[in-house]
């Protein structure tokens, strides 16, 4: 089957409770304790054991996490994928061209089929997209990967393997979501706070560039500004 215009149920999978997406393949917590995928495995996106294998159209688990606690989401980006667990642990996997890993000063080339350590804190929410991954910390948003549209908050620059602290808004941010080249973060009252690329309008400030905008988050309608520093999170 090359597409269908109807919704195909995914075979051998049952108690999925979290799913996710990325270029072509998908993913899904299962009871809360594993992780299947299906689909592309270019970059080991199927996990270990079937590093180096062909892309699956049946959903394969993924082994190898070193938290074996209870999964409580899944995101994924371009061709990454994170597991956040309930102790506030992230485990990623996949395309780590861009340092969207999260490893820090670990070294991992090119791509990783088994999970590995991300961030090294106590996440409360995740979101990965295109090629960089973003946490919810201690009522502040830091992510990492690649930068070059200043999707990391600080200036546009190489990838960064470590957390850059992108949002330090005196005020909580509950939530995070992550595009292409840009993310958003949702703060305590309601308003919105976005970085990034603003190509085609998307950080909501009223107008677009083709050039990346000030790397500080750009106020969406309706929400006050906030000073964004440009500095790694702090143990």
């Amino acid at each position: 089957m090359s597409q269908s215009l109807e919704p195909v149920a995914v075979s051998n999978l049952t108690n999925a409770t979290a799913i996710a997406a990325g270029s072509d393949f998908a993913c899904a917590v299962v009871a809360g304790t594993s992780v299947e995928c299906w689909g592309d495995n270019t970059y080991g996106i199927l996990g270990p054991d079937a590093d180096g294998g062909p892309s699956s159209n049946e959903p394969v688990a993924v082994t190898g996490f070193i938290d074996t606690g209870t999964i409580s989401s899944i995101t994924a980006g371009t061709n990454h994928v994170c597991a956040l667990f309930a102790s506030g642990s992230l485990e990623c996997w996949g395309d780590n061209s861009f340092d969207q890993l999260g490893t820090g000063g670990a070294s991992v080339t090119g791509s990783s089929s088994s999970p590995v350590e991300a961030f090294g804190g106590t996440a409360s929410q995740v979101a990965a997209g295109g090629n960089e991954t973003c946490v919810v910390v201690q009522k502040e948003v830091a992510c990492w990967g690649a930068n070059d549209q200043g999707q990391l908050g600080s200036n546009p620059s190489s990838p960064s393997s470590s957390p850059v602290l992108a949002i330090s808004l005196g005020t909580t941010a509950t939530a995070v979501v992550v595009g292409a080249e840009h993310a958003c973060a949702l703060v305590q009252g309601g308003s919105v706070e976005c970085w990034g690329s603003n190509s085609n309008g998307q950080l909501g400030r009223g107008s677009s560039s083709a050039t990346p905008e000030t790397p500080a988050p750009v106020v969406a309608a309706g929400a006050s500004s906030a000073e964004v520093p440009d500095a790694s999170l702090p143990p």
